[in-house]
């Protein structure tokens, strides 16, 4: 599905907030980051409302929205929901994949071997999303996918800014090739193991990642 504006809006301002450009207590005004990006004000005022209902950002009374400080509480409760989610997915794929979606998964981790030698981060992230929403839908539960698909799309910016950690692409290739194994084996409980795994590294490897970062400030 083609990004909208107000998405590609959503995914630079979360990705600047999160890599320390915009610091808390930042006032993002709309008619500023119009003229920045060179776009009209609604689909700034999309973005802006995304942000805030994400937690990147607040409504305050008399100033408009403001960057928010994360707490570092709320990024542990969402990875550690997150890799309940999708390790159910993973259990379920394990039961219920095809012999062809099986194999179809494994050609979609081949495309992760290719990023990851090529060292292509943005290639990798694409194959990335790919190979998980195949274990999404593989699990057969439309609702489980739904809700594993939406707090995905919360953590999209954490889970690619994790990647422009030293050798974090080709770990992440490694920690699949578990998951895939397992599926392909109808090892249920070891996909749902290897799945739990490899998230929770997600969110620390996210972790050790910012906790380099110097704030820079926003212009």
């Amino acid at each position: 599905m083609k990004k909208t504006k107000s998405d590609e809006l959503l995914e630079l301002l979360q990705e600047d907030i999160l890599s320390g450009k915009l610091p808390p207590g930042t006032r993002l005004t709309e008619e500023h980051l119009a003229a920045q990006f060179g776009v009209s004000r609604t689909p700034v005022r999309e973005a802006l409302k995304q942000l805030a209902a994400n937690r990147f950002a607040d409504m305050v009374p008399h100033k408009g929205v403001v960057v928010t400080n994360i707490p570092p509480e709320l990024m542990q409760e969402m990875f550690e929901a997150m890799a309940e989610l999708e390790a159910a997915c993973a259990r379920l794929a394990a039961l219920k994949m095809t012999s062809e979606e099986r194999a179809h998964l494994k050609i979609l981790h081949q495309r992760c071997d290719a990023a990851a030698q090529a060292s292509d981060i943005l290639r990798y992230h694409e194959a990335n999303l790919d190979f998980h929403t195949a274990i999404y839908q593989g699990s057969r539960n439309g609702f489980l996918a739904e809700m594993t698909i939406n707090l995905r799309n919360r953590l999209t910016p954490f889970r690619k800014l994790q990647f422009r950690n030293t050798g974090r692409v080709y770990d992440s290739y490694k920690e699949h090739d578990s998951v895939v194994q397992a599926i392909v084996q109808a090892d249920v409980d070891q996909a749902y193991h290897a799945m739990h795994e490899h998230i929770l590294i997600v969110g620390d490897s996210f972790v050790q990642f910012t906790s380099r970062l110097q704030p820079v400030a926003y212009e």
